[in-house]
């Protein structure tokens, strides 16, 4: 490329250069793309820049019960930091791992009770470079429930069974559990 400055012309060198990009949707599927890309590199009277090449990001692939939210170039499971179908300028070789978000839900039977207390929803992400199993979520148990003889011990996942939970519950799926 080339500019004219007071009557004298400056030449300026484009370089191309070949990156790639992988893309690493739901991860026990094996769903990963590589794709490469070129970009240029401006040369001016400060230097090199870098001019990279602006894609569109797709949606991660498809992950039964979860819905897909978008990239992220880091491992976290957090919101995505890229939305599917936003634009993205590619300047280096990359990385981009799929996120998707899921609501599981802790319901409550109250036994014999008079009340039982409302169920509890928590939305949970997956990035698709951790396992799948390590996905779950952590709720407080509500002691909101009473029956008239009867001093609540905890929740159970059985009904009429043991007390196994009394302050917090984790899990991985949705859950039903019963006043003991």
């Amino acid at each position: 490329t080339s500019e004219i400055i007071n009557g004298e012309a400056k030449v300026y060198a484009i370089y191309k250069d070949i990156v790639s990009v992988t893309y690493y949707s739901y991860k026990e599927m094996g769903s990963t793309v590589t794709k490469t890309y070129e970009i240029n590199y401006l040369t001016n009277e400060t230097g090199v820049v870098n001019q990279g090449n602006k894609v569109e990001l797709e949606t991660p692939g498809g992950l039964d019960g979860y819905e897909a939210i978008g990239w992220r170039k880091d491992t976290l499971a957090l919101e995505a930091e890229y939305e599917s179908y936003s634009e993205y300028n590619i300047t280096e070789t990359s990385v981009f791992y799929g996120n998707y978000k899921r609501n599981i839900e802790l319901t409550y039977g109250a036994n014999g009770g008079s009340t039982t207390p409302e169920k509890q929803i928590k939305t949970v992400i997956y990035n698709t470079a951790l396992k799948l199993e390590e996905v779950e979520a952590t709720f407080k148990l509500d002691k909101g429930t009473t029956r008239t003889g009867y001093t609540l011990e905890g929740w159970s996942e059985t009904l009429n069974g043991e007390t196994v939970y009394k302050e917090e519950i984790t899990i991985k799926n949705n859950t039903k559990v019963y006043a003991v």
